[in-house]
């Protein structure tokens, strides 16, 4: 019993290539040599939104986003029209018909006859959104882990002489011999020690997120009373007072 999808005699050759063009889950778009479109398959219209009836006749400058420069679709066009290269690939960020930026990873090669006569350009876009929102999601990581190890050492730098510091201070706050004036300066000097040892902790927490706990839900209270800690400082200078109403149930998960 032969393969129906390699019976060449029964299906047709061409029959059979156009099938797996329409049926791939990649973007295809197929141009002539003076750049109009002739062909889209249901993939390309899903990802960029346009019709095949749409997209007919047009050219692919339709899909540019701005992102680019000029210069960058030169070199582009050099690198395909140039005979030892023939085709391009490379990263693209291209706008749908509604106007969202879809990066893609473009191939672009030269369609031939059997004569290898060049008749027009066939172009692949693979779809790099999931792939954009982990390596995204893997950096913010990064920069967490960062966080946590730069806090940590400061932690265990500066925490024991502000342990210090702030002992000898609550000590000499007893002393019957310290004026008011002067005890107000100790408790200053107390309260600004526990901010820093807040600002402290509110990075550690900040840096204590780790990939395997992405999907763990995340309490908003902690969350937003940690980096107002990080930003008292800056909005206090700037005469903004900021007061937060947030249950301590609410979370996101």
């Amino acid at each position: 019993m032969p393969n129906t999808a390699l019976d060449w005699v029964s299906l047709g050759r061409t029959s059979f290539l156009q099938s797996c063009v329409e049926g791939s889950s990649d973007a295809i778009m197929l141009t002539r040599l003076d750049g109009t479109i002739f062909f889209v398959n249901p993939a390309w219209e899903k990802l960029f939104g346009f019709s095949e009836s749409e997209a007919i006749g047009q050219n692919p400058r339709i899909l540019r986003s701005g992102y680019h420069a000029p210069e960058f679709y030169a070199q582009m066009w050099t690198d395909i029209l140039s005979p030892r290269k023939g085709t391009w690939k490379g990263e693209v960020v291209n706008r749908t018909k509604q106007g969202r930026e879809v990066a893609v990873l473009l191939t672009i090669s030269p369609c031939r006859d059997a004569s290898d006569e060049l008749l027009g350009y066939m172009s692949i876009a693979v779809d790099l959104t999931e792939k954009k929102k982990i390596e995204a999601q893997l950096q913010w990581q990064d920069r967490l882990a960062t966080i946590g190890s730069l806090a940590s050492g400061l932690a265990h730098e500066l925490g024991t002489p502000l342990g210090v510091v702030r002992g000898r201070a609550e000590y000499l706050l007893q002393s019957p011999a310290f004026l008011n004036g002067e005890k107000q300066s100790l408790e200053v000097i107390i309260a600004q020690i526990d901010r820093v040892s807040s600002l402290m902790h509110s990075l550690q927490n900040l840096g204590r997120l780790s990939p395997s706990e992405v999907r763990l839900p995340v309490n908003i209270q902690q969350t937003t009373s940690d980096l107002v800690s990080l930003l008292k400082g800056k909005l206090e200078s700037l005469g903004i007072t900021l007061t937060l109403d947030v249950s301590p149930a609410a979370k996101v998960v």
